[in-house]
């Protein structure tokens, strides 16, 4: 696992303009041009609108200005590969630079025997579609085109949760969020359109960038911080030990405290301070790590002002709250939040700040500021691409949730067995609402194998219910891909649409509960996928 932590640095030329030039070129993994590309930038980070579009010639080549003040953010895209988002910090170089970005290719999932062809026209809007794997591994969908120019994209051909183009087409469009649209072109009829996942050579070693000038001290020293945090994520993806975790974990943080200390550059120094404070905190447990020097930890936040721009950085935005909290301060009563939310309302920072204070309501089980920050989210921001998981984990008005019985059903497994509320009670009990068609779902099946191996026994179960099309899908994915799934399964007819759905308020998968002994909900969604589903049954239930 690596930190999704990537800045990319652009060394300019020197000069008293506040503008400078940047140039480089944008190429596939192999440094060769992409077929289409783009580069979106941004003119303030945590915008949602680019203030610049700028599509690359045929040999990859583009440039722009900007700010040499400001820390801005580009996103590089391409044809059949994966976007790429990359800070920029023009302000602590004085040299001239070439550079060139290189993308990934995307990766797609050849063990699903379905994806999905979304269809995107004006005329018909979205149209959704099954496209079938055949015998020799094509994907072939049917269809009777009325189109001058069919649009379309395919979704569930990766193993990320977003749709992207497709390989059959003669030519492509940017669809302004990163991916592109295949275009059809005079092929009018019946036609079958195809998908070839074979054609994509996947190689994780392929870098991201590449810079081709000489360095200086500043880049050296956030390069060097963010290689600690790399490669600290690299070993511990290895390590099982929890004592040796640590070690390293420690060995790291003080590393890049010193880098911190040792830093001149004051952006320089505020972007490893934020490094600092995001290995500082247990993504958990939502506290300070033991071996984080509180006091630099309050330092560091204390001298970041609230206009600051680093407090839009991904690393620092997502834990804003957080870091107040534990710079001293209760979150739901600090009027350091309130300020800094103030000054950047109707931003994403401010959403994740909200999110925060969501995340704190509930832990502290106060209703009523529960209620007073869902109402918030979803009036100030009912276009947040947050909005929907808000609404289904944070709503107050729900049926479905902590300390709360379970409803009464009777569901038939896989087996052809009964299984009741009543028969589940006794020991703990992880419903799973998911499908093999859902993307978020199956990247889930790690931690829940790893969950069941660990906890497994007659005081733990899984029952996973799957809004599936019909039940012959869920065995054909146990039979035939590396998730088993050696736990209790039923199939749900009628999916979102069922009695079931309805009782358990299920308005999007994955979504899973766990319930007590008694029949009480102990936990709920987030607090049970990924790294957190294990740190929760460990709560409950000992090794």
């Amino acid at each position: 696992m690596k930190l999704l932590l990537t800045i990319i640095i652009l060394s300019i030329s020197f000069s008293f303009s506040k503008m400078k030039n940047f140039s480089g070129r944008l190429l596939n993994a192999d440094g060769n041009p992409l077929k289409l590309a783009t580069v979106k930038v941004y003119g303030k980070i945590g915008s949602d609108t680019p203030k610049l579009l700028v599509h690359p010639d045929k040999t990859g080549y583009f440039s722009f200005q900007l700010n040499e003040n400001e820390i801005q953010w580009l996103e590089f895209s391409g044809v059949d590969h994966q976007p790429l988002q990359e800070y920029i910090l023009p302000s602590i170089y004085k040299v001239d630079i070439k550079f060139e970005v290189l993308l990934k290719q995307i990766f797609p999932a050849k063990y699903k025997d379905e994806i999905i062809f979304v269809l995107k026209n004006k005329n018909s809007g979205f149209q959704t579609l099954n496209m079938k794997r055949n015998e020799s591994g094509l994907y072939e969908l049917k269809y009777n085109n009325k189109f001058d120019t069919l649009k379309y994209q395919v979704y569930n051909h990766i193993d990320e949760d977003r749709a992207t183009n497709g390989n059959f087409a003669d030519s492509y469009e940017y669809d302004g969020n990163g991916d592109y649209n295949s275009l059809l072109i005079n092929k009018k009829g019946d036609i079958t359109i195809s998908y070839n996942p074979n054609n994509y050579k996947l190689n994780w070693d392929t870098p991201s960038y590449k810079i081709l000038t000489e360095t200086n001290k500043n880049k050296e020293k956030l390069d060097n911080t963010i290689n600690i945090v790399s490669k600290l994520y690299e070993s511990l993806s290895d390590l099982e030990d929890e004592s040796k975790v640590n070690g390293l974990t420690k060995k790291a943080i003080l590393e890049i405290k010193n880098e911190y200390l040792a830093a001149d550059n004051p952006l320089v120094k505020k972007l490893i301070g934020s490094v600092y404070l995001y290995q500082s905190i247990d993504k958990t447990t939502r506290n300070l790590v033991s071996y984080s020097d509180k006091k630099l930890f309050k330092s560091i936040v204390d001298g970041y002002k609230f206009d600051d721009p680093i407090w839009n950085m991904d690393n620092l935005r997502l834990i804003s709250g957080l870091v107040l909290k534990n710079s001293g301060e209760d979150l739901l009563k600090s009027p350091k939040v309130q300020k800094l939310y103030d000054l950047y309302k109707g931003s994403e920072v401010a959403e994740y700040i909200l999110i925060n204070q969501l995340e704190e309501a509930e832990t502290q089980n106060n209703e009523t500021l529960l209620k007073k920050y869902y109402n918030e989210f979803i009036t100030d921001y009912p276009s947040s691409r947050f909005i929907e998981v808000i609404k289904r984990e944070y709503n107050p008005n729900v049926k479905i949730k902590i300390g709360r019985q379970i409803p009464d059903f009777v569901i038939t497994d896989l087996d052809g067995k009964k299984i009741s509320s009543l028969g589940l009670k006794g020991k703990y009990i992880l419903i799973d609402f998911w499908a093999t068609w859902c993307g978020p779902c199956m990247k889930e099946m790690p931690n829940l194998h790893d969950a069941y191996a660990k906890f497994k026994g007659d005081n733990f179960e899984i029952l996973s219910l799957s809004f599936d099309r019909n039940a012959g899908e869920i065995k054909k994915t146990i039979n035939n891909s590396k998730y088993k799934m050696p736990w209790k399964h039923a199939f749900v007819a009628g999916g979102f649409k069922s009695e079931l759905a309805k009782q358990f308020e299920v308005d999007g998968i994955p979504k899973p509960i766990l319930v007590s002994p008694t029949g009480e909900i102990i936990a709920l969604s987030s607090g049970l996928r990924g790294p957190n589903l294990e740190f929760t049954l460990k709560k409950f239930l000992k090794d």
